[in-house]
């Protein structure tokens, strides 16, 4: 099924001339339908007339006859609906396939636009016009075509040839899935399946699949009142939430199948793909689970369904799916299917297949080779909806292998991923799914079609096109992206996954360079452009791929200014360790707390759970490997070594069930423990998980990643609810020492800059939580022993968020380090005795410490006098100086002796005032014992 293009007749015709297309608005070419053509034959000549008109001004005319004249025909046709067409079969290369086929050809002095079926002559069409006429249309938005101007045209011999490389290819819009231009944008790019819109489907021809989605094998929950013998049996009882039906009872089987069959003639269906939801109850009545094997029982099922919907439509062909329990290979034959879709969700989309360094694609290939031993099987794939927010990801070169390797299986018969639309009305250009996703979701289209194209050349030509003169800074810059993707030692699989634990691998300080470089040279080469409609356009597109770019720096920036890390002791009690909270994804709800330490010999992780959440039932199977699928409360831990190696995966359910796997490998069993204790209200599950078995002994000072889920809603997790996404969670940092030493919250709502120095504290046996800004600390915080705040604008800072969620730490214990310039102390504390005078003028020059405070500050565990010098320019004049303690005080040119570091307890805590901003040194060696000091002196 290889694409034929005859490039030597191309070039031999087109220098002996040719006859004139158009000239000067004007044109003697006709396009020619058949009498008993239907709307795609109609409608393929309505966009080659509509496309011409915009290159040339001249008026194509359409006739519709049988009668085709000597000269000047634009014949549009199939071997089926025009005579003309089948009596040149053989000329144009054509035959009946399942597979679209096109003909380009000049026979005589006509040209014809021909294929092996309707939407196939339309494809004809639009090959014509890209080759031919370099139409492009590169996004689904408007602003995404286009059409060149030109006067006259001289039309070449032509003999163009090309076979579709799958034989059903599909980009399935997700999110704003009427938008009505993602039709017409699929068919131009020769995509056969799509949408959910019946007219556009219709006239373009594509495969009519029926309409809506795929978990129709289900009833519903109102029918339990009548019905209670058709849903599931569940622990001896029928329950409403077992709504994927008893297969085993025929009235169940009959009602499904006048539902299905009504859903096929309404979509006007030439096939159906029906299955029930992964996350619905099956039943587990005796005759339902006769036979054990959970795949072979749906697929004879679906089979038996099949057989008696053809009753009432013999025509209608099927296509089924591998879906959760059912994704193992069924021992039964698989019988009445024309293939099945297999979803690769745990393939890496950020390398090729055959890259050495990731076990996930070898496994996930491995597994799909499997399938297509039983069965054809069909791609369904979540490349566009990988990142939640959708971002830009320029994976072409994944994405080409992948097309490449479908296509030299031979068994791959139907390709389809999902393509986020976006409403364009309502949201900015860069903040559109299909936009952000233009340029690999154009790509991917083009090499469906053709899995031999050069994706560079692809690449070559979009930027030719996008961006004019700057197309060698945009080439360059699109190309630094994709190989900085491809270069990355993180995997990503599954989809919705939280951007920010990639952008940590994906964007460098030498990318962010590199990209500003590529843009300022880009927009001043645009700024030279004189044709005012053009240069606008041009820097629009440039202006764009910047504001992308800086939707990823920003992700990075927050990606190190959201972080939680954990200097894990080597302690075997959960007595005396930090907890840190389960977190819903706004941070407002807390369900459990996680604990972690370390021995030499295993990862020890304790959860508690706490009561007053839901859960879809049930404490769970005791069934190794069954616990996964969210429909019982669960405890699940994500492990990353961060060394390039597979993440690790594991769950526990209130009864003891667990699960584990590699990525997505289930057959990795390791010997690990968990112990679970219930109260009548919660639950608390303790997990040794050996370094030995693990197959990653860490030694002091590695840095692994972690995230810990429970499946509640709502969906909570530490640091925040993530799936298949470590790379995004919390760092723990192995530490020698015996016991933790303390915790830190530091708010920055300084500047966007993370400080260096908190891997140090990490290394010194701190844990830490950084927040960038007040606005962004969690409602559901951590207990700490310190919080550092450093704030030059403090009407940035809420008030609420002062008052309800770090005072009361610090009356129940905890130091407060404000850094602060002339703040309000008192309205925050809401105590006139906080009133405090700032004054920056008249320190003397150079600055340094005048007196130090005696006692465990000044010299526990580290030397003040070296840690403080040069003090910050900056005093303090506290209105009551009875309710302060000096720490330390600098000279004033007047010689009047001043504070830069005051003290006084709050409740169990104590509160600490000093200037970092231009004063207190951000290095490690000197602010790292500044904290230290000031911990041990709040102990004293």
């Amino acid at each position: 099924m290889k694409k034929i293009i005859t490039l030597f007749l191309l070039v031999t015709f087109s220098a002996l001339g040719g006859n004139t297309f158009f000239d000067k608005k004007s044109t003697n070419w006709s396009i020619y339908i058949p009498e008993s053509s239907g709307q795609v034959a109609q409608y393929a000549a309505e966009e080659l007339r509509d496309t011409l008109k915009k290159i040339s001004g001249a008026d194509f005319k359409i006739v519709k006859t049988n009668q085709i004249p000597d000269s000047n025909a634009i014949v549009i046709g199939t071997l089926k609906n025009s005579k003309a067409v089948a009596a040149n079969a053989t000329k144009l290369k054509l035959a009946a396939s399942k597979f679209d086929q096109l003909a380009i050809y000049s026979v005589g002095k006509n040209l014809y636009l021909a294929g092996n079926r309707p939407r196939a002559a339309l494809y004809a069409v639009y090959r014509f016009l890209q080759s031919q006429l370099g139409v492009r249309w590169f996004w689904v938005d408007s602003d995404g075509e286009f059409t060149p101007k030109k006067s006259k045209w001289e039309l070449p011999q032509l003999a163009i040839n090309e076979t579709g490389g799958f034989r059903e290819r599909d980009m399935t819009p997700v999110g704003y899935q009427s938008y009505v231009a993602m039709g017409p944008w699929a068919s131009r790019n020769m995509l056969n399946c799509y949408g959910k819109r019946l007219a556009i489907r219709d006239k373009t021809g594509a495969i009519k699949q029926h309409i809506g989605h795929g978990h129709q094998v289900a009833l519903s929950r109102k029918l339990f009142a009548k019905h209670p013998e058709w849903f599931s049996l569940v622990n001896g009882k029928r329950i409403p939430e077992g709504y994927a039906g008893c297969w085993s009872n025929p009235e169940f089987t009959k009602y499904m199948v006048e539902k299905l069959t009504a859903i096929a003639k309404k979509s006007d269906a030439e096939i159906a793909c029906y299955f029930p939801a992964d996350t619905m109850i099956r039943c587990e009545c005796a005759k339902c689970t006769k036979n054990p094997d959970a795949s072979s029982r749906w697929f004879q099922y679906y089979a038996k369904l099949i057989r008696k919907i053809h009753k009432k439509m013999p025509d209608l062909r099927f296509s089924g799916i591998a879906y959760m329990e059912y994704r193992d290979i069924p021992t039964s034959p698989i019988e009445e299917l024309d293939y099945v879709k297999y979803c690769q969700s745990d393939r890496c989309y950020i390398h090729k297949f055959n890259d050495p360094n990731c076990k996930l694609n070898k496994k996930s290939l491995k597994e799909l080779q499997k399938w297509m031993k039983k069965t054809p099987v069909g791609i369904y794939g979540y490349h566009f909806d990988l990142l939640r927010p959708r971002m830009y990801i320029p994976f072409w070169n994944m994405l080409a292998d992948e097309i490449k390797t479908y296509k030299k299986f031979g068994n791959i018969i139907y390709i389809k991923t999902e393509f986020t639309l976006s409403h364009p009305g309502s949201t900015k250009r860069e903040d559109r799914g299909h936009m952000l996703m233009r340029l690999p979701g154009y790509i991917y289209a083009q090499m469906l079609w053709n899995p031999d194209a050069d994706v560079d050349a692809i690449l070559k030509d979009w930027c030719k096109y996008v961006y004019g003169p700057a197309k060698g800074e945009l080439l360059a810059y699109h190309r630094a992206m994709a190989a900085s993707w491809d270069s990355q030692k993180a995997h990503a699989s599954y989809y919705d996954v939280p951007p920010n634990g990639i952008a940590k691998s994906f964007i460098s300080d030498k990318l962010i360079t590199l990209a500003d470089k590529l843009f300022k040279k880009a927009t001043a080469k645009i700024a030279k452009v004189t044709d005012e409609k053009k240069r606008k356009r041009y820097l629009k597109e440039i202006e764009f791929e910047k504001n992308v770019f800086n939707k990823w720096r920003k992700v990075r920036q927050l990606s190190k200014a959201e972080q939680v890390a954990i200097c894990l002791s080597k302690n075997t009690s959960f007595k005396n360790v930090p907890t840190f909270p389960l977190v819903n994804k706004a941070k407002t709800k807390s369900s459990g707390t996680v604990a972690m330490s370390w021995t030499k010999d295993a990862l020890h992780i304790q959860v508690n759970c706490l009561p007053g959440f839901k859960t879809r039932g049930g404490v769970g199977s005791t069934e190794r490997d069954k616990t996964f699928g969210g429909k019982s409360d669960l405890v699940e831990i994500f492990i990353n070594p961060n060394d390039g190696s597979e993440y690790l995966h594991f769950a526990v359910n209130p009864a003891g069930g667990i699960y584990d796997a590699k990525a997505w490998d289930v057959s990795w069993n390791p010997n690990w423990k968990r112990s679970v204790v219930k109260t009548a209200t919660e639950w608390r599950v303790t997990i040794e998980l050996p370094f030995k078995e693990l197959g990653k002994i860490p030694k002091v000072g590695d840095q692994w990643s972690i995230v810990v889920n429970r499946y509640t809603s709502p969906f909570s997790g530490f640091p925040s609810p993530m799936f298949h996404n470590p790379s995004g969670g919390a760092l723990i940092q192995f530490s020698n020492k015996n016991l933790p030493k303390h915790s830190l919250l530091w708010i920055n709502n300084l500047n966007k800059r993370v400080p260096s120095f908190l891997s140090k504290l990490l290394v010194n046996g701190w844990s830490y939580l950084y927040c960038e800004g007040a606005k962004n600390v969690p409602i559901q915080l951590p207990k700490v022993n310190m919080i550092i705040l450093t704030a030059t604008r403090w009407n940035d800072i809420p008030k609420a968020v002062f008052t309800q969620r770090l005072l009361p730490m610090v009356k129940n214990g905890a130091v407060l380090l404000l850094e602060i310039n002339g703040a309000p102390l008192a309205k925050y504390f809401n105590d006139e005795s906080f009133k405090m005078g700032f004054q920056e003028r008249n320190i003397v020059s150079p600055r340094k410490v005048h007196w130090i405070t005696s006692g465990k500050f000044a010299n526990t565990p580290n030397d003040m006098s070296k840690a403080l010098n040069p003090p910050p320019p900056a005093i303090y004049i506290p209105k009551y100086p009875k309710k302060w303690k000096n720490l330390a005080t600098q000279k004033l040119k007047d010689g009047s002796i001043h504070p830069f570091l005051l003290a006084r307890p709050y409740g169990k805590g104590l509160v600490v005032v000093t200037k970092y901003n231009g004063g207190w040194p951000r290095t490690a060696s000197k602010v790292v014992p500044l904290i230290n000091n000031i911990m041990e002196y709040s102990c004293e």
